[in-house]
C-alpha cells in the first residue's frame, strides 16, 4: 500500500458516521471486507476478509480513525 492520507472530507464523514451509531453498532464498509463494532474509545476490528485489500482497507481506516 502506498502512503495514504486522509482528506477532510473524509474525516467529516467518519466523525458523523461514528457519533450517528448507538454503543456496540456493528459496522460493515461497503467493499472492504471488514467489520467493525463501535466502543466507548473507537472501533474495534470484529472480521477481516483474508485477503490484500482487505488489509489494506484495515490500514487505511485505522489512519482515517486516528486521525
Amino acid at each position: 500500500m502506498s502512503e495514504w492520507k486522509s482528506t477532510h472530507e473524509l474525516r467529516e464523514w467518519m466523525k458523523q458516521h461514528y457519533e450517528g451509531m448507538n454503543s456496540n453498532g456493528v459496522w460493515m464498509p461497503e467493499g472492504t471486507g471488514l467489520t467493525y463494532r463501535k466502543t466507548e474509545n473507537g472501533y474495534k476490528l470484529v472480521r477481516m476478509m483474508d485477503s490484500d485489500e482487505s488489509r489494506d482497507n484495515h490500514d487505511r481506516m485505522k489512519i482515517l480513525m486516528w486521525d
